[in-house]
């Protein structure tokens, strides 16, 4: 069963800086997102914490509204622009932004969550959604896109993690929603707000059904 996309709310997400990354991308490009399409976007910081709290939040505060989380995050060794179809329960030892005030490493391999699963899935069709990046007429700083099975295992992983994990206890209740990631590789500001204008009228508009 398919929701209907004029019922959807589109809710768009970006990363601040985090490490040695001064400058985020993905947040210029949320910004563009959520203004072509006259939606918020939402700035988050590079925290676990953050990432388990956001859509939970969401979908409380605005159910059984229909609802599409797309979160950006930056790839620093990428150099394609990549639609995450599933996200890991575990983590690696690199601290984030608040834990680096007590440790500069913490035990590897730490799963997201206590439940006996090793991944969770976007319920996309993700050969749609490339194959609308693809065949815009994108303009040509931006780089092609593919699908991509492996989200990291930092913050962005854990966002997309425990965003699937609560899209699915909401369809469990009746709501329709789902979420994705973009990850993208290093750009300037320019570029990253052209490629936030350019998902908005290519890939986003009309927006992908959301399953329930």
């Amino acid at each position: 069963m398919n929701a209907s996309n004029l019922d959807a709310r589109l809710v768009v997400t970006g990363f601040g800086p985090f490490g040695d990354h001064e400058y985020n991308p993905s947040w210029d490009a949320a910004r563009a997102l959520g203004e072509s399409l006259e939606v918020d976007a939402h700035l988050l910081s590079v925290t676990f914490n953050s990432a388990s709290q956001f859509a939970v939040a969401h979908l409380r505060a605005n159910s059984p509204k229909p609802m599409l989380f797309v979160h950006l995050g930056l790839a620093a060794r990428r150099e394609l622009l990549c639609f995450e179809r599933r996200a890991a329960n575990e983590r690696d030892d690199t601290p984030d932004k608040l834990e680096q005030a007590h440790c500069s490493r913490l035990p590897s391999r730490q799963p997201l969550h206590s439940e006996n699963r090793q991944h969770r899935f976007s319920r996309l069709d993700f050969d749609e959604l490339v194959q609308r990046y693809e065949t815009g007429e994108k303009p040509v700083e931006l780089p092609p896109a593919r699908l991509s099975e492996d989200c990291g295992n930092f913050v962005c992983n854990a966002l997309l993690y425990h965003s699937l994990r609560a899209c699915e206890k909401a369809r469990a209740h009746g709501q329709f929603a789902d979420a994705l990631f973009i990850h993208i590789p290093p750009m300037d500001s320019a570029t990253a707000a052209h490629l936030g204008e350019y998902l908005a009228r290519q890939v986003f508009s009309p927006l992908p059904r959301i399953r329930s």
